[in-house]
C-alpha cells in the first residue's frame, strides 16, 4: 500500500462516509473530485471500487462512461481506467458501475464541465434489484451514521493515552502543571485591583461613575474594560474578585484556543502552549485581577496576525481596538499594527477597519479627557515623575534606551551587508517583508515603552517585573506564531531575520531593565548569554533552529521567578485579608458619622468602605498629584481617620512621604486619637489615627481587635502562612 492510500485508509477521504452522505444530496464538491482523482492516480483500486460501487459491499463488475443519450457506451473492468475515461469525456457524460441485477448512475459532468456525484436514490439505480439495493443502502447509511458517532473528547483523550501517544502524554504533564500552578496561584490577587473594581461598586451604589460616591472625578484605572466588567459583579451582587477570577480562567482557555487555530506543527503548538501553561510568572500575572496578562496576550494575538498573514480582517481589527483600550500605551501598538498593515493592503475592508479603530479609540479618549478633566489617567501623573525636569527625562530615556535600540540598529546593519553578499538570494517583495519585520517593529516599541517610560517612572508594584513582562512576552507569542521548521517563513533563516532580531532587542531590554548583581542574578545572566548567542548564530550564520532556542530562552528570562518569591505571593493575599481587608471591614461594621478617610494603600481596605477615601499616594485622589499637597484638602473632605503605612507599631515609625507628613501634621493639629492599627508584615504596619467623635463610635476597640489577629497571623513564614490556608480561597468567601 502507497503512502497516500495509507492515508486514505486513515481517514483522508473517508469512502464510507462519502457513500453515506450521497445518500441525502448530490455532491457538486471540487475536493470530493480531486481526492477521488487522487485514488485513481495512487492505484488505489479498491477504494476507488468501494467509493463507486453500486451496491454496498459488492464490487462492480465492470464501469459505463457514456454520454447520457446513451449512444456509445464505453464498458471497463478496471475502476481506475474507467475514472480517467471518464474524467477526460465532454460534458453531459455519465459514469454508470455494473453488477448482475443493478446498475447505480456514479457521476456526471455537467455542461459547464464540472463533475457532480450523483444522489443514490430511485434515479440512480436501475436494474430487477434496485428496489433492494436502496433498501440495502438506507440500512447502509444508518448503520455508516452510528459507527461514525465519535466519542467524547475526553473519551478520545483517554484512548490515546492508552496507546502510548507521546504527545497525548505531553499534553497531560503540561495539563497537569498548569492545573498545579494555577491552584497555587489561583489565590493571588494584587491590591491594586480593587482599585478598578471600586468603580462598579460605586455605581451600582451611587449612580455616580468615580471611585468615591462623592468628591473630585478621578481616573484611578488604566484599562476601562476591566473597569466597565467590574459593573456585573456590583450587579449581581457577587463577589468581584471571584468575578475576575473566572474572567482569567476565560483568559486561558481563549489563549489555549487560538493557538490550536493557527494550525502549527504540533511540536511548536505545543511550545507556545508551554511558554504560558508551564511559566509561574504567567499564572501571578493572569490572577493578579489587572491586565497585565490580557493586555500581553493581546498585542501578542494582533502582531501575530500581522507576522503569519499580513493583514487583519475582523478579528485582527477587534484584537486591536481590545489593545487601544487594555492600557494609555496600546494606542502605540495599536496604531503600529494598523500601519504596517496599511503598507500593503488598502482595500476599502482594511481603510474602514483602520478609521473605525483609531477613530473610535480618538472619539473615546476625548469624551474621558472632557469628563475626569485629565488626558492620560491619574495614575500617569502620580508614577511618571512629572516633576521632574522635562530636559532630564529626555537624557535619562536616550540613555536607558540606547543598549536595546543599539542592538538593533547594529543586527540591521549586520543584516543589510549579509543579504548584499547573497547575491543570489531572492529578495522578498513588501508583503513579505511587512510579515517578517512585524515582531521587530513590535520589540522596538517595547523596548521603547519598557525603557522609555517604565524604567523612568515610579513603579510601586511591579510583582515578577509586571510592567516589562506584558511587554516582551507577547514577543515571544508573536517569534513563535510562524513554523519554526519547513516551509517558506520562519523555517528559512532569511525570513526569520526579523524574528530573531525582535528576541535579541527584548532580552538586552531585560538585561538593561536594572543592574544586574552576578551574585543574585545568575539565571537571567546566563540565559541572556543563550539567547544572544543563539541569536548572533541565527543572523550571521543562519542556523537553523536558532530562533526557537533564542526564543524559548527569552520565554525561561522573562517568566523566571526564585522559589521564594512565589512563596511571598502564595501568602500575600491572605496579609491582605488580615490587616487591609479585615481593617476595612471593621470601619464598615460600625455606624459613624459624616466624614473621610485618607489610607496610604488604595486597595481592598477603601473596598471594604462606602465613606468617602482619600488616597494619600495619590493614584486616586487628583488633589494630590494637582500640585503641593495642603491642609485645606483634607479640610474640604472632611478628614476623620487617617490610616497610614508605617515601619513598625510605633506612631513614629509612619512612611514620611510628602503627602503622609501633610495628613500626619493634619491629625495632631486636630487632636486625633492615634494607635496600632493591623500587621501586614515584617517592617509594615497600617497604624491609624482617629478624630474624637469617632473615636467615641468604639471603633477603636474593634480595631484593637484586628491587630491582635494580624500578629499572630501575619507574624507567621510565608510558607506557613500558605500551608495554614492551603484549602482556603479568599475569593469564594
Amino acid at each position: 500500500m502507497t503512502e497516500l492510500d495509507h492515508a486514505l485508509a486513515q481517514g483522508a477521504v473517508d469512502v464510507r462516509g462519502r457513500l453515506a452522505l450521497l445518500l441525502e444530496n448530490a455532491e457538486r464538491d471540487p475536493a470530493l473530485a480531486e481526492s477521488t482523482d487522487e485514488l485513481a492516480a495512487s492505484g488505489a483500486a479498491d477504494l476507488l471500487a468501494e467509493l463507486l460501487a453500486p451496491a454496498p459491499d459488492l464490487t462492480a463488475t465492470s464501469f459505463l462512461v457514456r454520454l447520457s443519450s446513451g449512444d456509445d457506451a464505453a464498458e471497463f473492468t478496471s475502476p481506475i481506467e474507467a475514472w480517467e475515461e471518464f474524467r477526460t469525456s465532454p460534458p453531459g457524460t455519465e459514469l454508470v458501475s455494473v453488477a448482475d441485477d443493478v446498475r447505480r448512475k456514479v457521476a456526471v459532468l455537467e455542461p459547464d464541465g464540472d463533475l457532480c456525484f450523483v444522489r443514490i436514490g430511485e434515479d440512480a439505480l436501475t436494474g430487477p434489484a434496485a428496489e433492494d439495493t436502496l433498501t440495502a443502502w438506507r440500512e447502509f447509511a444508518a448503520e455508516q451514521q452510528a459507527k461514525d458517532k465519535k466519542p467524547g473528547r475526553v473519551a478520545e483523550f483517554v484512548a490515546r493515552l492508552r496507546e502510548g501517544d507521546r504527545w497525548s502524554w505531553a499534553y497531560l504533564v503540561l495539563g497537569l502543571v498548569a492545573f498545579a500552578m494555577s491552584f497555587v496561584l489561583i489565590r493571588s490577587t494584587l491590591d491594586d485591583s480593587f482599585i478598578t473594581w471600586r468603580y462598579g461598586e460605586t455605581l451600582i451604589q451611587s449612580g455616580r461613575w468615580n471611585w468615591n460616591a462623592d468628591g473630585p472625578l478621578v481616573e484611578a484605572y488604566t484599562n476601562p474594560l476591566y473597569a466597565i466588567a467590574s459593573i456585573v459583579p456590583a450587579l449581581l451582587g457577587i463577589s468581584a474578585e471571584l468575578f475576575f477570577k473566572l474572567v482569567s480562567l476565560g483568559i486561558v482557555a481563549g489563549y489555549v484556543v487560538v493557538v490550536r487555530q493557527f494550525g502549527l506543527p504540533k511540536r511548536q503548538e505545543f511550545l507556545l502552549l508551554a511558554v504560558a501553561l508551564a511559566s509561574p510568572v504567567f499564572f501571578l500575572q493572569l490572577y493578579h485581577g489587572l491586565e497585565t496578562a490580557s493586555f500581553a496576550l493581546l498585542i501578542g494575538w494582533l502582531f501575530a496576525l500581522v507576522h503569519r498573514t499580513g493583514q487583519l480582517g475582523t478579528t485582527g481589527f477587534l484584537v486591536a481596538g481590545a489593545v487601544a483600550l487594555s492600557r494609555p500605551e496600546g494606542i502605540v501598538f495599536t496604531a503600529s499594527a494598523i500601519g504596517l498593515v496599511l503598507l500593503t493592503d488598502r482595500s476599502r475592508a482594511t481603510v474602514k477597519g483602520a478609521i473605525a479603530v483609531l477613530g473610535g479609540w480618538a472619539v473615546y479618549w476625548l469624551i474621558r479627557w472632557i469628563y475626569f478633566g485629565k488626558f492620560f489617567p491619574n495614575s500617569f501623573y502620580q508614577k511618571s515623575a512629572v516633576d521632574r525636569p522635562f530636559g532630564m527625562k529626555v537624557i535619562d530615556t536616550a540613555a536607558a534606551l540606547a543598549p536595546a535600540l543599539g542592538v538593533a540598529v547594529l543586527a540591521a546593519l549586520v543584516c543589510l551587508v549579509l543579504y548584499r553578499r547573497a547575491d543570489d538570494a531572492p529578495r522578498p517583495d513588501r508583503a513579505t517583508l511587512v510579515r517578517d519585520l512585524a515582531p521587530l517593529l513590535l520589540a522596538v516599541l517595547s523596548a521603547a515603552v519598557v525603557l522609555g517610560l517604565y524604567k523612568n517612572s515610579n513603579l510601586v508594584m511591579d510583582p515578577a517585573h509586571r510592567y516589562y513582562w506584558q511587554l516582551l512576552f507577547p514577543v515571544v507569542l508573536v517569534a513563535l506564531s510562524r513554523p519554526l521548521i519547513g516551509g517558506d517563513e520562519n523555517g528559512d533563516p532569511a525570513r526569520s531575520l526579523g524574528a530573531l532580531l525582535a528576541v535579541g532587542v527584548a532580552m538586552v531590554t531585560v538585561l538593561a531593565w536594572e543592574p544586574l548583581d552576578l551574585k543574585t542574578a545568575v539565571v537571567p545572566l546566563l540565559v541572556g548569554v543563550v539567547v544572544l548567542a543563539a541569536v548572533i548564530c541565527g543572523v550571521a550564520l543562519r542556523v537553523r533552529g536558532a530562533l526557537g532556542v533564542a526564543t524559548v530562552g527569552l520565554a525561561l528570562g522573562i517568566g523566571f521567578m526564585s522559589v521564594s518569591d512565589m512563596m511571598s505571593w502564595t501568602a500575600y493575599r491572605y496579609r491582605l485579608e488580615y490587616a487591609h481587608e479585615a481593617l476595612g471591614a471593621a470601619i464598615a461594621s460600625v455606624k459613624l458619622p459624616p466624614g473621610a478617610i485618607a489610607v496610604g494603600d488604595a486597595g481592598v481596605l477603601p473596598y471594604e468602605i462606602r465613606n468617602r477615601v482619600i488616597d494619600v499616594v495619590g493614584l486616586a485622589s487628583p488633589e494630590f498629584t494637582d500640585g503641593p499637597t495642603e491642609p485645606r484638602h483634607l479640610d474640604e473632605a472632611n478628614l476623620k481617620m487617617a490610616i497610614l503605612g508605617s515601619g513598625g507599631p510605633g506612631l513614629d515609625q509612619i512612611w514620611r512621604s510628602g503627602p503622609s507628613s501633610t495628613v500626619d501634621f493634619y491629625a495632631r493639629t486636630h487632636q486625633f486619637w492615634s494607635s496600632t492599627g493591623a500587621k501586614f508584615g515584617e517592617g509594615y504596619h497600617l497604624n491609624y489615627w482617629i478624630s474624637p467623635d469617632w473615636a467615641a463610635t468604639g471603633l477603636p476597640d474593634v480595631i484593637a481587635e484586628v491587630n491582635r489577629k494580624s500578629v499572630t497571623e501575619n507574624g507567621k513564614p510565608d510558607a506557613m502562612i500558605f500551608l495554614d490556608n492551603f484549602w482556603s480561597f479568599p475569593f469564594l468567601r
